[in-house]
């Protein structure tokens, strides 16, 4: 009787695994582990990372750890809260939807990178090219480039924003190759191109005195001055950055012959052409004296449309077709009108 002891224990324990209080059935695990699959959304974040300067990874569509990292360091270079998620709040920043769908290939998105970055690096070489940029060419990001970035802009009649915008990326292709410009300051020594200077400043709120064609400490003072504006070296010279900033190409600077007849009119003069070429619906700039690329466009679609040589220049024939009066276009003073209406 003491032998059917233990096998009777031993069938009890067999049944109680078997059958479990409640009478639910027990279901092994899966024993088979499923690789995680790419995803087209993962992959678009790791190419806009990539374009960024912030993922050096492979791009598999596969979230890992470099993935998450990247991500990271680009939160926290933008004052996000890190995460390492694609929230909604980082998808946004990233320039992308919430999904980051793969729809459309991702636009150029340059922003401050901790690494060396391919596309940072082609940026720098283009901009130095075209005598914007007199830094290091080490595809790193930051304030010099961002700043030849705005100076280019600003040059070619772009939204001033600093970032490498896809308008402001097919301009620098677009644009064509510059003479070989020298790092050195372009000097104005004959009295013409220190008045070319002279008005430019004045037009743009640095200059009040006579554009006389003398170099003197106030036309010094007004250049130094515009040089801190625009975070320049306040070296008091006309170096191919101040150039480019104010508009100039600094590889045909200074001019050769005479300045254009833009440059030697009195801001007052150039704010009266802009309002008319806004009213004609040819400018759509703000009237503010400054005679720049945007206002050379506008009067160059006025000549197109007048049957005129569309060179963006003043000249008697365009004056008269704007209802300016070419004879009597003086610096500082509002030019006379006609009184005969100017055909739309």
């Amino acid at each position: 009787m003491k032998r059917l002891i233990p096998i009777v224990s031993l069938g009890l324990l067999a049944a109680g695994c078997a059958a479990p209080v409640g009478g639910s059935a027990y279901t092994a695990p899966a024993s088979t582990y499923t690789q995680a699959q790419p995803s087209a959304a993962v992959r678009d974040a790791q190419q806009r990372l990539s374009v960024a300067g912030f993922y050096n990874g492979t791009i598999d569509g596969l979230w890992g750890p470099d993935t998450q990292a990247a991500v990271e360091r680009f939160q926290r270079s933008r004052g996000l809260q890190v995460t390492g998620d694609l929230n909604q709040a980082t998808a946004s920043a990233l320039q992308a939807s919430p999904q980051l769908t793969a729809t459309a290939p991702p636009q150029p998105l340059i922003t401050s990178a901790p690494q060396p970055s391919a596309a940072v690096r082609d940026t720098q070489q283009r901009l130095s090219e075209l005598g914007f940029y007199d830094g290091a060419v080490d595809g790193v990001w930051g304030p010099e480039t961002r700043a030849a970035v705005e100076r280019f802009q600003r040059n070619r009649g772009l939204a001033v924003t600093g970032d490498l915008s896809p308008r402001t990326t097919a301009a620098l292709r677009a644009a064509p190759p510059a003479a070989p410009v020298s790092t050195a300051a372009a000097q104005a020594t004959d009295p013409t191109s220190v008045r070319t200077v002279q008005n430019r400043l004045r037009q743009l709120g640095f200059f009040n005195a006579p554009a006389d064609g003398v170099w003197g400490p106030s036309t010094q003072v007004a250049l130094e001055s515009f040089q801190r504006a625009h975070g320049l070296d306040m070296s008091g010279q006309l170096t191919p950055p101040t150039l480019s900033a104010m508009g100039f190409e600094p590889g045909s600077f200074p001019p050769r012959g005479t300045a254009s007849a833009a440059e030697q009119l009195d801001p007052v003069v150039v704010q009266s052409i802009q309002r008319e070429l806004r009213h004609l619906g040819f400018y759509r700039g703000a009237a503010d004296g400054a005679w720049g690329p945007r206002s050379q466009e506008a009067l160059a679609r006025f000549q197109q449309s007048r049957s005129l040589q569309a060179n963006g220049e003043f000249n008697p024939a365009t004056l008269s077709a704007l209802g300016f009066d070419p004879n009597n276009l003086a610096a500082g003073t509002v030019p006379p009108r006609y009184s005969a209406s100017v055909p739309r």
